[in-house]
């Protein structure tokens, strides 16, 4: 009887040191299987920055109802330059086509687009890195804001909104009107 219960108990034991390594198991394209689920947050990321000079901004999400109807998924990205800030709005339509719109515009939107982070709180999202398997291309969104001082604000999350529906609204809104104001013209799919 206690050999019975012996192997029965190293039999159990090595199931449960086997089964965590399952969990993990590879499709035939060397991905983890679908559904499988990462936190590899950064808990001790800094929530204050005190630079407030953007050298680059990076950021893409999920567009919701309040914006661009046609649009599915946006990138938006700002760099400075020596004389000028460089901008490029990229959309995925609902119907994955590629809207890519660059601009020009001066160095002070940079201030603006720092502005409107401070007002979002888009540093409370850093260190934010979720991930889920097997979801879809053009899901989740991520920020990555670098400045001048070497901070940086860093979020991502493949399954959901690291920053928030107010705030990809506002940042949607920003670029929108950058847009607009370079004469580019992203307001609707239909214009060139």
């Amino acid at each position: 009887m206690r050999m019975k219960l012996f192997v029965f108990l190293v039999g159990l034991v090595l199931t449960l040191l086997i089964l965590p390594s399952c969990a993990k198991e590879e499709d035939t394209n060397g991905e983890y299987m679908a559904g499988g689920f990462e936190d590899r947050s950064w808990a001790d990321a800094p929530k204050v920055i005190k630079s407030k000079v953007i050298d680059q901004f990076k950021c893409e999400f999920v567009c919701n109802s309040e914006m661009n109807q046609d649009y599915g998924y946006c990138f938006l990205e700002m760099e400075r330059g020596e004389d000028a800030a460089s901008g490029r709005m990229l959309a995925i339509t609902r119907w994955d086509e590629e809207l890519d719109y660059s601009f020009q515009a001066p160095l002070t939107v940079l201030d603006d687009l720092q502005a409107l982070a401070d007002q979002h709180n888009l540093v409370l999202a850093n260190g934010t890195d979720r991930h889920t398997n097997g979801l879809p291309p053009y899901e989740g969104s991520n920020v990555k804001v670098l400045y001048q001082s070497g901070e940086s604000i860093r979020a991502y999350d493949n399954a959901g909104s690291v920053l928030g529906n107010q705030a990809e609204l506002a940042l949607f809104n920003f670029f929108q009107d950058l847009l607009d104001q370079a004469g580019v013209g992203a307001s609707s799919p239909d214009q060139d």
